[in-house]
């Protein structure tokens, strides 16, 4: 099976869940016995790789007035420049797919060009409408609630339409799926939930111990300005407290160009960035936080936080897609003054620590197999191809 897989961007280094979850589904896909050409921008901040399997565009556009004055909503105004315009022709005649995944609503710019050529898939990693519209719902800045405003109308008629054209829309958790079927009317025969593949290693077992270090960690990547509102409305509560009881809170990934402003604001946090081996600076940690009230979708960390065994304080509505239970596989908070308060009340609980990692383990043992991922979505592809 031939298929055409269209990116925003290039998936290496897979830094952030933007990358992650494609990245996962498509090497499932192919171990299923896919062939998928890809057409993606590269990425500005890494060298241009050499990728056979890619047809490679020019970096896209930064956040600019230019990305707002289109009939796109930005996400999609920023990728579908002129060059990507003027590849998907000869790539499509080139290829001649069975089938094409839209991967992400930022890559549907092309719709209209490819509607005609073979069965379109939309890979959905938020129902973005509603991240939208969370997103404007907790930004206090009448310059921003404008902007935002005018994009989520463009946002949510785009959306519309690829569901209305995709023959088959996939959803990252249950959550996803049924806002596609509630606001987006698409039937429950056009749904699929596709949760992210882990390919990291499953721990076999972890014992935390006294001696490891009074650490606790966020991985998180600061360069959407939602992840940063959400970093500071977490910091501004929990920095000062967990540095008074001598706990080290480290926030993992990003660069020093991106973490400084907020490193700045809140110095007695650790920023060390890029964790090239993440396994072992996790297995130092005694906790992990999941707070991000903005932004939807499952969150990629969170498998590496549970799959390495580390135990858990989150957000009840961020842990969303994740089959855990609050108060027996993760420590629940609703606000981010009960995180500082989690941390507080149990970093020193050895017995617990050792308790939680393992519920939460076992909760998710047989959950985001890479083999069950690959198979589900190839299995319905055939069905549409055929």
């Amino acid at each position: 099976m031939k298929v055409l897989w269209l990116s925003g961007h290039h998936f290496e280094p897979a830094t952030m869940g933007l990358f992650t979850y494609p990245r996962g589904v498509a090497r499932s896909l192919t171990d299923c016995g896919a062939d998928i050409a890809y057409i993606g921008h590269e990425r500005d901040e890494v060298p241009r790789p050499n990728d056979p399997a890619w047809t490679l565009l020019g970096p896209a556009f930064r956040h600019t007035v230019r990305g707002q004055l289109t009939r796109y909503p930005f996400m999609i105004a920023e990728i579908y420049n002129r060059e990507a315009r003027e590849s998907i022709g000869p790539l499509v005649r080139r290829t001649n797919p069975d089938a094409i995944i839209v991967d992400h609503l930022r890559s549907g710019g092309p719709l209209e060009l490819l509607k005609e050529v073979a069965p379109i898939i939309y890979l959905s990693h938020n129902h973005e409408s509603s991240v939208k519209q969370s997103t404007l719902d907790n930004n206090p800045s009448f310059h921003h609630r404008v902007a935002f405003t005018l994009d989520l109308r463009k946002l949510r008629k785009a959306e519309q339409e690829l569901c209305d054209a995709a023959a088959l829309v996939t959803a990252i958790s249950e959550t996803d799926a049924e806002a596609y079927a509630q606001m987006n009317n698409v039937e429950p025969e056009r749904l699929l939930h596709i949760p992210p593949a882990y390919r990291g290693e499953r721990l076999a077992n972890r014992t935390i111990t006294s001696a490891t270090t009074r650490r606790v960690v966020i991985v998180n990547n600061l360069v959407w300005g939602v992840k940063r509102r959400n970093m500071h409305e977490l910091l501004a509560v929990t920095a000062k407290p967990l540095h008074d009881a001598g706990i080290e809170l480290a926030i993992v990934g990003g660069d020093d160009e991106i973490n400084r402003p907020t490193a700045e604001m809140f110095p007695t946090v650790s920023f060390p960035g890029f964790v090239p081996d993440l396994k072992a600076y996790l297995s130092e940690s005694r906790m992990a936080v999941m707070f991000e009230p903005e932004g939807g979708g499952l969150k990629m960390k969170i498998l590496d936080y549970i799959f390495n065994r580390v135990p858990v304080v989150g957000l009840p509505s961020a842990m969303s897609g994740v089959p855990v239970e609050p108060n027996v596989d993760y420590l629940p908070a609703p606000r981010a003054v009960d995180v500082a308060e989690q941390i507080l009340a149990t970093i020193d609980d050895i017995e617990m620590l050792n308790k939680l990692h393992d519920a939460a383990f076992d909760a998710c043992r047989s959950a985001f197999l890479p083999a069950d991922t690959g198979r589900a979505l190839y299995d319905r592809l055939e069905t549409i191809v055929s």
